[in-house]
């Protein structure tokens, strides 16, 4: 979360409209200097031992989401950031597209809400329920890296494993 007051709350809103009931929220505030933080506080008085919230000056995406994942407890990873929104539905499709596939990863369609008071919707560009296996995940790693269509990591959940959070990593600022 950084400075998106205007979309937080509907984005939170949305998780907690979940068919699916099955999972903990993990709010990171990434230093910002709208209401974005308390809003976040609100949620986390709301549903205690639901949400959890994390406070942080400002250092950018890639450490809040570490900070998220250092503090998450649960087998899978879900991101959402806070322009984004989730159908209904989203959590009970990927725990039963897990349950029925035993993958590590399932990718989903995303709304992500615009300043426009329009919404963009993010499809796929293959059939649902397609499982990538063996040679097939070339098909799959070609459109991870080579299109701009499935870069974000707010339209995949992941298997989380213990190097997730143990990995050590350096920023480099270009000059």
């Amino acid at each position: 979360v950084y400075n998106e007051e205007k979309f937080l709350a509907e984005s939170i809103a949305s998780v907690f409209a979940q068919t699916c009931d099955e999972y903990e929220a993990v709010l990171v505030d990434d230093g910002s200097t709208d209401k974005s933080g308390a809003i976040c506080d609100q949620y986390g008085a709301m549903y205690p031992g639901k949400v959890t919230v994390k406070h942080q000056r400002h250092q950018g995406g890639l450490i809040a989401m570490r900070t998220a994942l250092a503090a998450a407890n649960g087998e899978f990873i879900v991101w959402l950031d806070a322009d984004d929104l989730l159908a209904p539905d989203t959590l009970e499709t990927i725990k039963r597209t897990i349950q029925n596939h035993d993958c590590d990863m399932v990718i989903y369609n995303l709304t992500r809400i615009s300043l426009a008071a329009s919404q963009k919707v993010y499809r796929l560009p293959f059939c649902n329920e397609t499982v990538f296996v063996g040679d097939d995940k070339m098909k799959l790693y070609r459109i991870l890296l080579c299109e701009n269509t499935l870069n974000s990591m707010c339209m995949k959940a992941h298997r989380r494993s213990d190097s997730d959070v143990n990995v050590d990593y350096t920023i480099y600022k270009h000059v």
